[in-house]
């Protein structure tokens, strides 16, 4: 899977000044739990996506694994046919991934850099519309270095995940499809740990 660093060489932290002194004071960066976010539906309403850009790939390794190992056809039809089975096994996949979590999904917000060099120099307006009230300021830290940090921390902590990606809105399903597509190697190999039955 491609690191975020390929695409944004430098991230962008917009902060208070109490927020920046913080950082400095802990080298820490805090992550907020996501229901005190704006909108922290937004993960929740995300399961029923996710479940549907899997379908067609469970499909597609059923029809593989049928081949493969004679006892899938007989799963398939007690579940009540191809789609139905490949649509239970592809929720079960989400919430795997989900229970992996314990439901504890912690966000620090980032800003990757932009076509338009003046946004790039200025920053963004909306943010400094949430953070410049009273003073605000901008963190830019090195994407790579991030991501070499994320490694550090995921092993000595043993996180289930850790890791930077790319906000996917709604309406775009191009990215939403994909930024899925970049974790579908680590979602087949969970497919394949939690049922066993395809190669």
């Amino acid at each position: 899977m491609p690191n975020t660093s390929e695409e944004y060489p430098r991230l962008c932290h917009y902060t208070t000044f109490e927020g920046l002194q913080g950082i400095l004071q802990t080298q820490t960066l805090w992550a907020t739990h996501y229901r005190f976010l704006n909108d922290y539906s937004e993960l929740v309403l995300m399961k029923d996506r996710l479940v549907d850009f899997l379908v067609p790939i469970v499909k597609e390794h059923f029809k593989r694994g049928i081949a493969k190992w004679p006892e899938a056809r007989k799963v398939i039809d007690q579940d009540g046919g191809m789609d139905i089975s490949a649509r239970k096994y592809a929720t079960k996949m989400i919430e795997i991934a989900y229970k992996e979590t314990g439901g504890e999904f912690y966000i620090v917000s980032f800003c990757g850099e932009h076509e338009d060099d003046y946004l790039n120099s200025n920053g963004l307006l909306s943010q400094w519309r949430s953070y410049g009230i009273g003073g605000g300021i901008v963190v830019v830290f090195n994407t790579r270095k991030l991501e070499e940090i994320l490694e550090i921390e995921t092993g000595k902590y043993e996180y289930a995940s850790l890791h930077i990606s790319d906000v996917i809105y709604s309406d775009d399903e191009e990215k939403f499809k994909k930024e899925l597509y970049r974790m579908l190697p680590s979602s087949l190999t969970l497919l394949k740990a939690a049922f066993g039955i395809w190669n």
